[in-house]
């Protein structure tokens, strides 16, 4: 499965990633403090602004969810860095693109489907994919009450899982150096009691990342199959926002035609 993620990492490249060096929930700045020098960690403050320029310039800009992400990390950070203030004023006034999903972006579609392809073996298009899982969401109308709190720090996949489920080291710091879709395929039983809530968090995630909904429209499709408050709500969006379908590495599992 290593080789099968090295593939996925490269043509991942190809998309618009390689100019979001930041992947804005990762706490890189508390991460690396007292870790690197001063200089070590200005030029890379420097390569995340001209990146995110370099980006500007393609068409190719951060969620909102993103940008105050970032911003919250920069002002809350006590490293000493002329970048640290120059990245937080281009943020300030940094107009982040309208949609939360990949959509929106150059390609975003084709990148999704990328993401499709590795985490849930999926070679079928998303709307093919969303006629699967309304057949079985149309078995499953009662409301779900969520008894894991998402977070935005790793994949909900996983934190679905119990403690003593192996976690399958990966190559993804994304991911939090795990090899979710393996991980996943590890501790299929253990996700069985959730399979009504994943296939929800599927069709949002289709919704979110291909067919461009509104940080609305999933608000409602999530309260009208899960019991949940405002807070996991938005928790929820922000998981799927930051982790791209990740959430079908159990789609092999228990739902593939």
């Amino acid at each position: 499965m290593a080789h099968k993620e090295l593939d996925y990492l490269r043509i991942q490249e190809r998309y618009p990633e390689r100019y979001l060096p930041w992947p804005s929930y990762i706490s890189v700045l508390k991460n690396i403090e007292g870790r690197v020098s001063g200089e070590e960690l200005e030029l890379w403050l420097k390569f995340v602004i001209t990146k995110l320029k370099e980006a500007d310039e393609s068409n190719i800009r951060l969620n909102r969810f993103e940008r105050e992400a970032m911003i919250k990390q920069l002002e809350d950070s006590n490293i000493d860095a002329p970048s640290r203030s120059a990245l937080l004023a281009y943020l300030s006034n940094y107009k982040p693109r309208a949609m939360l999903g990949l959509h929106q972006l150059p390609n975003g579609k084709e990148w999704y489907q990328s993401k499709l392809n590795f985490y849930g073996a999926i070679q079928d298009s998303p709307n093919k994919v969303l006629a699967t899982l309304s057949k079985f969401d149309n078995q499953n109308s009662k409301a779900n009450v969520l008894k894991v709190m998402p977070d935005t720090q790793q994949p909900y996949i996983l934190e679905l899982l119990p403690a003593n489920c192996q976690r399958i080291a990966g190559l993804n710091w994304r991911d939090g150096f795990i090899n979710v879709p393996s991980t996943v395929a590890k501790c299929t039983k253990a996700i069985e009691q959730y399979k009504a809530l994943i296939v929800t968090l599927m069709a949002v995630d289709v919704g979110i990342h291909y067919q461009g909904w509104s940080q609305k429209q999933a608000f409602v499709a999530l309260n009208s199959k899960l019991a949940l408050n405002e807070q996991q709500a938005q928790q929820l969006i922000a998981n799927i926002v930051y982790f791209p379908a990740t959430i079908f590495a159990a789609y092999p599992h228990f739902l593939k035609p």
